[in-house]
């Protein structure tokens, strides 16, 4: 099937997304993408499917079309990086992370991206045997997050972790 709009292609994939169709998304996406190979919401929602189907190996490769087309976007090095902590790849996943980290003041979307790349950072790190980075990491959540936050997702982060560093 050909696709003579891309928003043609959004309301059928909305169609199938309220049933959680995510083959269905899948096979969608890649029809319209013969058409608009480029479009980031098409790729965006290709990736989420495959996520969702759990082929985490065709998500890493569809964000990182979507990386290298929008840039700057800490959102697609969480989703990449957290791909990369399904397959195991933990040192592809730190450097995701530490793009988020990196990418904080250069679009107001990443800002609520950095405290999430610390934690995932410090997971990774810990995975890594690499334990002063992961506590640097914590430490950082700690002092830049923690007050102006709240406690609720923060507080409950960094016990989850202490109980990991109590661990190894």
């Amino acid at each position: 099937m050909k696709y003579d709009s891309v928003d043609l292609v959004c309301k059928e994939i909305d169609c199938f997304r309220k049933n959680k169709q995510y083959c269905k998304i899948i096979d969608i996406c890649t029809t319209a993408l013969s058409s608009y190979p480029d479009d980031v919401m098409i790729l965006s929602e290709l990736s989420h499917a495959y996520i969702s189907v759990r082929n985490y190996h065709s998500a890493v490769d569809v964000s990182t079309k979507e990386i290298e087309i929008t840039k700057n976007d800490s959102y697609l090095y969480f989703k990449r990086g957290r791909c990369f902590l399904y397959l195991s790849e933990y040192l592809l996943a730190d450097s995701d992370f530490d793009m988020i980290i990196a990418l904080k003041d250069s679009h107001p979307r990443n800002d609520a991206y950095v405290e999430t790349g610390y934690f995932f950072k410090a997971y990774a790190s810990i995975k890594l045997g690499a334990y002063s980075v992961a506590a640097m990491c914590l430490q950082q959540v700690r002092e830049d997050f923690t007050g102006h936050l709240g406690d609720g997702g923060v507080q409950t982060k960094i016990s989850l972790l202490k109980i990991i560093e109590r661990s190894v």
